[in-house]
């Protein structure tokens, strides 16, 4: 029986639609292949996928299963592709309902145990799903604040396979669409320009600098407060408009950074060291 789940891979800031296809074939030996370009990480999936099924609850048939990742000529990385192989194997052995199934973008890292670990990029996936217009987004649960900035993508964020797979089968999926909080006043959700004594000229030159959108160049000798002004220098900026919060969040999430700042609308900040590298910087 042929089984085929959506999901979607990085590649740089961009999530590019990926479809798994599982079929299965009863046989004396039992064998999972991964085809289409697998890095290791993605091929060792074979072992973390078996044991969260036996761990859920399931007894896959002893036969040949065969994962195929499609299209086969994007190489295909990362561990976020677990989750909707193990849903392509329940469904293609027929311990779970085809139904339903090509209507969820499925997103996840699978524990031993069948639980669902966070996955990076899950913004870029959600604004994917969209686009091709599935009816569900299914993210660990630890990713729910990322995905809700996407708006109109209903989503589902189990905290297991067992889980996951007893909504299917009850068909219980919620209609998971939260509505971000509205963005604190800028000064709020970091350092503020107001806690600086003194430094009039250079506060001054800062405001001038994010009212106008200038860049702005500040010199002096070490421990004066040039880095202590900089990092204050967003407070001076208005809120981030939902498209550039989507955009800034996009960003973070795929490079594992903190999240807070960004979601309450504060403008990203960064602090590069003078001696660093083209390359690095």
């Amino acid at each position: 029986m042929l089984a085929r789940i959506h999901t979607s891979l990085l590649h740089g800031i961009e999530a590019h639609p990926i479809e798994v296809e599982v079929t299965f074939r009863s046989s004396d030996k039992s064998t999972l292949t991964i085809i289409g370009l697998a890095d290791n990480s993605v091929r060792e999936a074979r072992d973390r996928v078996l044991s969260a099924i036996r761990h859920s609850g399931y007894r896959v048939p002893q036969g040949t299963l065969l994962v195929n990742l499609a299209p086969a000529e994007i190489r295909k990385e990362g561990a976020s592709l677990d989750l909707a192989i193990a849903l392509g194997v329940l469904a293609s052995t027929k311990l779970i309902p085809l139904r339903d199934l090509d209507r969820l973008s499925v997103h996840g890292e699978l524990a031993l145990d069948g639980q669902i670990r966070p996955i990076r990029g899950t913004v870029a996936m959600a604004i994917c799903a969209k686009e091709q217009h599935l009816s569900y987004l299914v993210v660990p649960p630890t990713n729910i604040d990322e995905v809700s900035l996407v708006p109109e993508m209903p989503f589902i964020a189990p905290a297991s396979l067992a889980d996951l797979t007893q909504t299917i089968c009850k068909r219980e999926f919620a209609l998971n669409t939260i509505t971000p909080d509205a963005p604190t006043l800028p000064g709020t959700s970091g350092p503020c320009i107001s806690e600086v004594w003194g430094q009039q000229r250079a506060k001054r030159a800062l405001t001038i600098a994010a009212a106008g959108g200038h860049n702005l160049l500040m010199v002096g000798p070490p421990g004066c407060g040039k880095s202590m002004l900089a990092e204050r220098f967003p407070s001076l900026l208005p809120t981030l408009t939902e498209k550039q919060r989507l955009t800034a969040t996009k960003i973070h999430s795929l490079a594992g950074l903190p999240l807070e700042g960004i979601l309450a609308g504060m403008p990203p900040f960064r602090a590069p060291h003078h001696v660093t590298s083209e390359v690095g910087l």
